[in-house]
């Protein structure tokens, strides 16, 4: 411009993490007239970390989730809403199954087909965060069958997540997390015994 300030707009990437912006002037005969750097932070709102167990076993009964962490940018009080979701696995016979996110709560596991992971209680937890916040939130979960088992973790704003979710719609997420969880067999016991030569006194 003619006070030697310029304005680029341009879009933040769907990525996080640190970003370099370099601009550089040039003389109207092409000579190089100086260049400045500056560094661009992409950081979500809300992000979730993982906090599951490496393993299951079948007839595990054991509670996991995610841990759940704000930014400096959120509002003090926010209340937040965090949801589990299990992925149904493919049918034994090759059949077509329903790839979208299905739940397996206690009561709908008559009749349909197991999944390793069968959700013991609510779907749903309400959490209040503020700035540079940090919260767990878990959910407790049984093991009833072998298998990979997939759960999705979502966090949204308590109210619009939570009225997404009623349609299916995940626009409103801050934050997801796709995790696998091996469920293995269950141990057996083991008796450790052991002999020796005794000599009556």
């Amino acid at each position: 411009g003619d006070h030697g300030e310029v304005h680029v707009p341009w879009s933040l990437p769907q990525n996080t993490g640190a970003f370099e912006l370099r601009a550089y002037a040039v003389t109207s005969d092409g000579r190089f007239a100086g260049g400045v750097a500056a560094t661009q932070l992409v950081r979500k709102t809300v992000t979730l970390a993982a906090s599951v167990p490496r393993v299951a076993r079948v007839s595990d009964r054991f509670h996991c989730g995610v841990t759940v962490t704000a930014s400096q940018e959120l509002h003090a009080g926010s209340a937040l809403v965090v949801q589990v979701s299990l992925m149904e696995e493919p049918t034994p016979n090759g059949g077509d199954a329903d790839t979208s996110p299905a739940l397996m709560t206690e009561s709908e596991n008559s009749g349909r087909k197991m999944t390793p992971l069968a959700l013991r209680g609510e779907q749903q937890r309400r959490i209040t965060l503020g700035p540079s916040e940090s919260a767990e939130v878990t959910f407790e979960m049984e093991a009833v069958a072998l298998g990979e088992a997939t759960l999705v973790f979502v966090v949204g704003k308590a109210g619009a997540a939570e009225a997404a979710v009623a349609v299916g719609d995940s626009s409103q997420a801050l934050d997801a997390l796709k995790l696998k969880l091996p469920v293995l067999g269950s141990v057996p016991e083991v008796v450790v015994a052991t002999s020796r030569a005794i000599q009556a006194s």
